[in-house]
C-alpha cells in the first residue's frame, strides 16, 4: 500500500484550490477532498456563531483527516491558512501517522488575486466576505495568507496558470 499524503492547497480567495483538490480525488480513489467551508456551514447558526463554528469545523477537519490517513488515503485539503498554527497541528497529524505531507501554496501577486477573484465572483451580497468587509476583508486575509506563508519555509510555491487549470493540475502534481 503506497504511503498517504496530506495536501494543502493554501491560497486566495477565488485561486482554484477547491478545483484543483476535486481534480486531484476525482484521479485518486478513495482521496477526500476536506473543504473547511463546507464542513462549517454544516454547523447550525454558524455564522451567528462565527468563532465556535470555524473552530469545531478545524478540530472536526483534524480529526477527520487523521482517520483518513490512518485508513491509508490521500487528503486534500484546500483552505485559505492566515495561521501558522493550524497548518503545524496538519502537520503534526501526518507526521504522527506516517503520512507525506505537502504545503503548496497556489501563489500570484496581491494584486492579481483580487483581480482573479473579482473576475470568478468576487463579493457577493449578503455574503461573508460582503458582510465582513468587501474588497478590504479579502486584502487583509491576502496579506495574513502571505506573511503566514513566509513563515512556513517548506511550502511550495505554484503559480496557477489562469484559464488554464488543465496546465494547473499538472505542475500541481509534478510538485507532488
Amino acid at each position: 500500500m503506497a504511503t498517504p499524503k496530506l495536501i494543502i492547497l493554501n491560497g486566495p480567495l477565488g485561486i482554484g484550490k477547491s478545483t484543483l483538490a476535486q481534480l486531484y480525488v476525482d484521479e485518486h480513489p478513495l482521496a477526500l477532498k476536506l473543504d473547511i467551508d463546507e464542513l462549517c456551514a454544516q454547523i447550525g447558526q454558524w455564522r451567528d456563531q462565527a468563532p465556535e463554528s470555524r473552530r469545531l469545523s478545524k478540530d472536526l477537519a483534524e480529526i477527520m483527516t487523521k482517520t483518513y490517513l490512518n485508513s491509508g488515503h490521500d487528503v486534500v485539503i484546500p483552505q485559505i491558512f492566515r495561521q501558522t498554527k493550524w497548518l503545524e497541528a496538519l502537520e503534526k497529524v501526518a507526521s504522527d501517522t506516517g503520512a507525506e505531507f505537502y504545503e503548496i501554496l497556489l501563489d500570484v501577486e496581491r494584486d492579481e488575486a483580487i483581480r482573479r477573484f473579482e473576475v470568478r465572483g468576487g463579493v457577493r451580497s449578503g455574503g461573508l466576505i460582503d458582510r465582513g468587509g468587501g474588497i478590504v476583508k479579502v486584502e487583509a486575509m491576502y496579506d495574513e495568507m502571505a506573511e503566514t506563508a513566509r513563515a512556513r519555509p517548506s511550502t511550495k510555491c505554484l503559480i496557477p496558470q489562469f484559464g488554464d487549470i488543465d496546465a494547473t493540475y499538472k505542475a500541481l502534481m509534478n510538485l507532488l
